[in-house]
C-alpha cells in the first residue's frame, strides 16, 4: 500500500528568506480600529537566499502582492529593513500573526 502524496510531511521544511519592508508612509486605505493609518510594513518570503529579485518585483509592482501594488499606486517608497535567512514559510506566518512589525523594524526603532 503506498502513501498518498498529501500524507507526506518533509523532515526538513523548505528554507528561504523572510524580509521586512518598511514603507516611507502608511497606506492611506489601511486603518486600524482607531481610524488611523497604520499599515507601514510588509513581511514577505522568498525561496532565494538573496531576496533582491523579489524586492525588485515589489518596487516594479509585479510581485503579485496587492499590498505592495497599492503602495506603488500611492507613490509610497520602501526600504529593506530586516532579513531572516534559512527559514521557512511557517516562520513568515508566525511573524505576520504577531502583528508587531513596527517592534521588529530597526528603522522604526531608530537602530
Amino acid at each position: 500500500m503506498s502513501a498518498s502524496p498529501r500524507s507526506h510531511t518533509p523532515s526538513q521544511p523548505y528554507a528561504g528568506t523572510v524580509y521586512l519592508l518598511h514603507l516611507d508612509a502608511p497606506l492611506k486605505g489601511a486603518r486600524n480600529q482607531h481610524g488611523r493609518p497604520t499599515a507601514g510594513h510588509y513581511i514577505g518570503w522568498t525561496c532565494s537566499l538573496s531576496p533582491a529579485r523579489r524586492i525588485g518585483s515589489h518596487a516594479r509592482g509585479t510581485s503579485g502582492s496587492k499590498f505592495m501594488a497599492e503602495a506603488r499606486r500611492e507613490g509610497i517608497g520602501f526600504v529593506l529593513a530586516r532579513l531572516w535567512t534559512d527559514v521557512d514559510r511557517h516562520f513568515e506566518r508566525k511573524l505576520k500573526l504577531r502583528k508587531a512589525s513596527s517592534r521588529m523594524c530597526p528603522v522604526c526603532r531608530g537602530a
